[in-house]
C-alpha cells in the first residue's frame, strides 16, 4: 500500500508500515526503499499486527514517545500500577500512542484493548490505544519458610542438619559473591527447619555461621569485602564473579542471598540487624539492586529491574534487553 508518505509492505508474511514526514514520498528500487525527508529529521516505522491496522497506526505515526514512568500504590494487599508514556507531536496535535501489553499486564487490567495482537516468546501481547494503562494485582507476600509437616521424620532431618552445621567447611570453599551467596542461602533455609523440629542448638550454630561470614563481607580490608564505586553508583563485592564487577552483572542474583540470610537472622536476633550494627550495610545491598527511590543520589532507581517486563535483567549493561 503506497500512500505517498505512508508505505505499507509485507515481507515473508510480516507486515510493516513506514511513515515519512508529510510531503515526502517513498521510492522503491529493487530491494531498496528511500524517502527524501526534506528539512525534517524524523520518520517512523511500525511492525503491524495485520494489514487492516495501518489506518490506526497511521494516526499515531508522528506522536513520538519521549519518556515513560510507572507509579504504584499498595492497599490491603493489592498493588495498583499505572504505566504512563509522555509523547511529542512531530506533526499535528495527536499526542496519543499505541502500547503492546504483556500477558501479565493485560490479564490484570480493565482498560479497553484493541483487537490487535502480537506473538512474543512470553505469550500473546495485546495492543492498547492510549498513553496510559493501569493494572491491579493481589500481592500475596513472601513467607521465609513453609510450615512444618505433621509427618516429618525428625530424626532423619536432625541428621541432615548436623551434617551441614558440623561440616569442616559449611561454605563448601566458596569465596566469591555468587557462591558465598548460595552457601548463605542454603544455611538460611535450614534455620527455620531446625527451629521447627526443636533443634535450637543447631539453629543457633547455623545463625552463628551466617553472622560470621556476613560480618567478614561487611567489614572492609579483609579477604572479602564490598566496595562502593561512585562513578557507576554501585556496590561491588570482591572477590567478584561472572562479570559482577566488570559488567555489573547479576547483582540482584548475588546480593539477594545475603539479604535473605540477614532477614532470617533478624527473626532471631533483631539487634544484629539494627542500623547501628549491620543493618545499614544490608540496606546498601538492597539499594544497590532494588532501590525504590527516584531521588537517591547514591544508587540508581531499581538498577536492572525492568518494570515493564516485570523482572530484572541479569546483564549489568542490559545489552540483551
Amino acid at each position: 500500500s503506497d500512500q505517498g508518505n505512508v508505505l505499507g509492505i509485507t515481507v515473508a508474511g510480516h507486515h510493516y508500515a513506514l511513515f515519512a514526514p508529510t510531503g515526502s514520498d517513498w521510492n522503491i528500487s529493487g530491494s531498496t526503499i528511500t524517502a527524501g525527508l526534506g528539512s525534517k529529521d524524523y520518520f517512523s516505522l511500525a511492525v503491524l499486527p495485520s494489514t487492516d491496522a495501518l489506518a490506526t497506526y497511521r494516526k499515531y505515526a508522528f506522536s513520538f514517545v519521549t519518556g515513560s514512568q510507572v507509579a504504584w500504590q499498595t492497599t490491603g494487599g493489592n498493588v495498583r500500577a499505572t504505566y504512563s508514556l509522555t509523547t511529542e507531536a512531530k506533526e499535528g496535535s495527536e499526542r496519543g500512542t499505541l502500547q503492546a501489553l504483556y500477558r501479565h499486564q493485560w490479564l490484570h487490567t480493565s482498560d479497553a484493548l484493541t483487537p490487535y495482537t502480537y506473538v512474543s516468546p512470553r505469550g500473546t501481547m495485546k495492543v492498547r490505544e492510549s498513553a496510559t494503562f493501569t493494572t491491579s494485582q493481589k500481592n500475596n507476600g513472601v513467607v521465609p519458610a513453609l510450615p512444618a509437616s505433621s509427618g516429618v521424620d525428625k530424626a532423619r532431618l536432625t541428621g541432615y542438619l548436623n551434617e551441614v552445621a558440623n561440616a569442616s567447611d559449611p561454605f563448601s570453599g566458596a569465596t566469591d559473591t555468587y557462591w558465598t551467596g548460595k552457601a548463605l542461602g542454603r544455611l538460611a533455609q535450614l534455620v527455620p527447619v531446625a527451629d521447627q523440629i526443636g533443634q535450637t542448638a543447631t539453629r543457633d550454630k547455623l545463625l552463628g555461621l551466617m553472622k560470621g561470614r556476613l560480618q567478614e563481607w561487611f567489614t572492609a580490608g579483609g579477604a572479602s569485602e564490598f566496595s562502593y564505586d561512585k562513578d557507576w553508583k554501585t556496590l561491588t563485592g570482591y572477590p567478584a564473579s561472572y562479570g559482577s564487577d566488570t559488567e555489573l552483572n547479576d547483582h540482584h542474583f548475588h546480593y539477594s542471598y545475603y539479604v535473605y540470610a540477614a532477614a532470617i537472622i533478624a527473626q532471631y536476633d533483631q539487634a544484629w540487624v539494627a542500623d547501628s550494627a549491620w543493618g545499614t550495610m544490608i540496606k546498601h545491598l538492597i539499594r544497590d539492586t532494588a532501590n525504590a527511590s527516584r531521588t537517591d543520589s547514591a544508587y540508581p532507581f531499581l538498577r536492572g529491574f525492568d518494570v515493564y517486563a516485570g523482572h530484572s535483567w541479569a546483564s549489568g549493561h542490559q545489552g540483551f534487553a
